[in-house]
């Protein structure tokens, strides 16, 4: 859970648990929060926003069922203002952007592991 919530922290998956009860276990979305935007990283890169989700689906975008890995960012609302203003938000997308580059190439790094390690104990085990 990235962006404009309360708790930014990384969550615990529960199988068939919504994305609007992730949104909640962080406390919800801030003032500064822009909930039109709202998005979802999978853990195989793909982007499922609002947007994407309604061209090809029907239901409320809060009713997403999460898979493992999946990284939910929540945008601040972008304000029209000056230059050094614009720079800032587009630093902090992109810290943002970074921040859960990190936490998916954690998720996949400790799952390569963990398969590794499962093999090396079913042949020397």
């Amino acid at each position: 859970m990235a962006g404009a919530v309360y708790n930014a922290n990384a969550l615990r998956y529960e199988p068939g648990k919504r994305l609007i009860a992730y949104l909640n276990d962080a406390g919800g979305a801030t003032r500064e929060a822009d909930p039109k935007r709202i998005f979802v990283i999978r853990a195989d890169g793909t982007v499922v926003s609002r947007q994407s989700r309604n061209s090809h689906s029907h239901g409320s975008y809060g009713n997403l069922r999460l898979l493992p890995g999946d990284a939910i960012v929540v945008p601040e609302k972008l304000i029209v203002s000056g230059g050094l203003q614009k720079f800032a938000n587009y630093a902090q997308i992109i810290s943002g952007a970074a921040m859960t580059g990190a936490v998916l190439g954690t998720l996949l790094h400790n799952g390569v592991n963990n398969d590794r390690k499962r093999l090396f104990h079913r042949r020397n085990g």
